[in-house]
């Protein structure tokens, strides 16, 4: 099945999609593009379909092949992951704390 520019262009990183998978899907998409695209054009476009913390960082980065892209990404993927878990964990354990003062309070 042969694909658009267009359609390339429109490939995002699914919700719940490691970077890793999207990486790979992405690259498969490509090889059916009718355009042909240098790899540092297929770079830039497969992050731009990325979820935005990764996007925005790794526009910083300039990776070079697809391999350093996936390297770098998933490293990133798993740094934002236990920031955001450690986030959720701290908001649990204020609700906790709020709960605890609450109930003692009320005796």
């Amino acid at each position: 099945m042969t694909i658009s520019m267009i359609e390339l262009t429109n490939s995002h990183q699914w919700e719940e999609e490691s970077v890793v998978d999207y990486i790979d899907r992405w690259r498969n998409l490509s090889l059916n593009c009718k355009d042909r695209l240098s790899e540092a054009s297929a770079i830039e476009i497969c992050i731009q379909g990325m979820h935005w913390g990764l996007c925005y960082i790794l526009q910083g980065v300039k990776p070079k092949t697809f391999e350093e892209l996936a390297t770098r990404a998933y490293a990133i993927e798993i740094t934002l992951d236990f920031d955001k878990r450690e986030y959720l964990s701290a908001d649990t354990d204020e609700d906790d704390q709020e709960k605890d003062e609450e109930y003692t309070a009320s005796y």
